[in-house]
């Protein structure tokens, strides 16, 4: 009778306890829980004493990904010198970090991020060759002896904002002639700025400009230039250099004391990035708003912006965080010159180690689960064909009395292995949800 009572506790005790427990796993604490990381973009270059990076917290569930804000912590640590700084992401997940070394960054240097403790990213970053300083600059020559030349003076243009074209003349002081500069622009508005008065001359070389206004009105705009000197007519064509849908930088900012960005189209944010040849300096968010006559604005004092006379300048400007070549428009700060500034790259990536924590705990949670389900499948699989063997040996005793030839007998083998590979699947299937799920 015992010996019944624990058969029966195995064929039907275990079966529950096995259900039981494979949906305790895969509901409770083995249940797949949002992961939380961090990516880390930026422009560093090796021997720069400020950085400037832009953090994007994330919560990942399955395949899918969300902001997640609140604090942030970057450590940063290079040749033994270890520099933290706090920060607070904001609802799309976003923050800047900023810091300043009191040694210069070396070629290599270890980041983390934490949020309470939980780390959201770490690895090691190594440093780039510090950028090269370029002209800023979109310059044509033409005429004789290259005696013209027309330049877009911050090196292009965005649609339905205002662009300034120059077009200087030298000349050899002794040269008495005057010019006449006229410049057409279809599918665009040309307003003259200024003409030349008295020519500036410095070493027998004189000097003219002209200044035009050009408000590009189609994607592409031809510039058409005609210099009449004496009796001569000089010709040039060109093309204004537009870059469609970017953010436009106004040229005055230093005396208006702050950076105005103007959108031909509706946007509510800014991103920017200053970066000089030390790399990315500045990162910020520049809300928008939307304008009366169309497009959108927004300005950021410039007390706000470190670093700005330190050289030549490049303010990075993109309404995608990742700020992706094509889609960003880089604007030099300074006349003449900007930093040849780089996409932002992706220095960090936290989602692999994230995911791979998470996978581990499930496993630690899990692997007892699939294990105690294989034995009990094992213990009701033996239990079965030992009852099973009682059962055949007792209707072959019983016969037996009756004068009946146990080989006589039917036997419903095939049943008895139907029901043991039906248990089998069932009991392989809770395993596997339990592991996969």
């Amino acid at each position: 009778m015992t010996q019944v009572r624990f058969e029966r506790a195995i064929l039907f005790g275990l079966p529950a306890l096995a259900g039981v427990a494979v949906a305790f796993a895969v509901a409770g604490p083995g249940a797949r829980r949002p992961v939380e990381f961090a990516r880390v973009r930026g422009v560093v270059v090796a021997g720069a004493s400020r950085v400037a990076l832009r953090v994007e917290a994330l919560r990942r569930y399955e395949e899918l990904e969300a902001p997640a804000a609140g604090p942030v912590e970057l450590e940063c640590a290079s040749e033994e010198r270890v520099v933290v700084v706090k920060g607070e992401a904001r609802s799309d997940g976003f923050v800047e970090l900023a810091f300043t070394l009191e040694r210069p960054l070396a070629s290599t240097a270890r980041l983390t991020i934490r949020r309470n403790g939980k780390v959201l990213a770490r690895g090691e970053v190594r440093g780039r060759a510090a950028l090269e300083e370029i002209d800023a600059r979109r310059c044509e020559t033409f005429g004789e002896a290259a005696e013209f030349e027309v330049c877009v003076p911050r090196g292009l243009a965005v649609p339905e904002l205002p662009e300034q074209v120059t077009v200087t003349r030298r000349k050899r002081a002794e040269d008495a002639s005057t010019a006449n500069v006229t410049l057409e622009a279809a599918g665009a508005e040309v307003a003259k700025l200024h003409a030349p008065g008295s020519p500036l001359c410095s070493g027998g070389t004189c000097t003219e400009s002209w200044a035009f206004s050009v408000t590009a009105r189609a994607p592409a705009v031809p510039l058409d230039l005609e210099a009449r000197v004496g009796g001569a007519v000089v010709a040039h064509h060109g093309d204004l250099p537009i870059q469609s849908g970017g953010l436009w930088l106004d040229p005055s900012w230093r005396s208006r004391g702050a950076i105005l960005i103007r959108s031909s189209t509706p946007r509510t944010v800014a991103y920017a990035s200053l970066v000089s040849r030390e790399g990315r300096v500045w990162g910020g968010l520049i809300p928008l708003r939307e304008r009366p006559n169309g497009g959108a604005e927004g300005a950021l004092s410039i007390e706000e912006v470190p670093s700005l006379d330190a050289g030549p300048m490049t303010l990075v400007l993109a309404s995608d965080p990742q700020e992706p070549a094509g889609r960003a428009v880089s604007w030099p700060l300074g006349p003449g010159r900007r930093v040849d500034a780089p996409p932002l790259a992706t220095l960090l990536d936290g989602t692999s180690e994230a995911v791979a924590r998470e996978e581990s705990r499930m496993r630690a949670v899990r692997t007892p689960v699939v294990g105690a389900t294989l034995v009990s499948a094992i213990a009701v699989l033996v239990t079965l064909v030992a009852r099973a063997r009682r059962a055949r040996e007792a209707l072959a005793l019983h016969l037996a009395g009756r004068g009946v030839r146990p080989e006589g007998a039917s036997s419903p083998l095939g049943l008895g292995l139907a029901v043991l590979a039906a248990l089998a699947v069932a009991f392989a299937v809770l395993a596997v949800v339990a592991a996969r799920r």
